[in-house]
């Protein structure tokens, strides 16, 4: 992770596996001490690790990350 400096949108659901939550933070502190702005996480609250009925808040999710990551990028440089 130290030398990736791709866009990471890290997704997981409040009722995710045990162990999802503890290692998405992990990945928080480990993005963190190498500086890469560019993760980002986010909880989509009743999922589990399928998202199943949850899906249109995924893909909402996702589309508004990957708005917000490439396309406003662009317009602003």
């Amino acid at each position: 992770f130290k030398t990736f400096n791709q866009p990471i949108l890290d997704i997981y659901g409040d009722q995710d596996l045990d162990g999802v939550s503890t290692a998405v933070n992990d990945r928080k502190v480990v993005m963190k001490r190498a500086n890469n702005i560019r993760y980002t996480s986010r909880e989509i609250i009743g999922a589990n690790h399928v998202f199943y009925g949850l899906e249109p808040m995924l893909i909402s999710t996702v589309r508004g990350w990957l708005h917000a990551t490439f396309v406003k990028q662009e317009k602003s440089e």
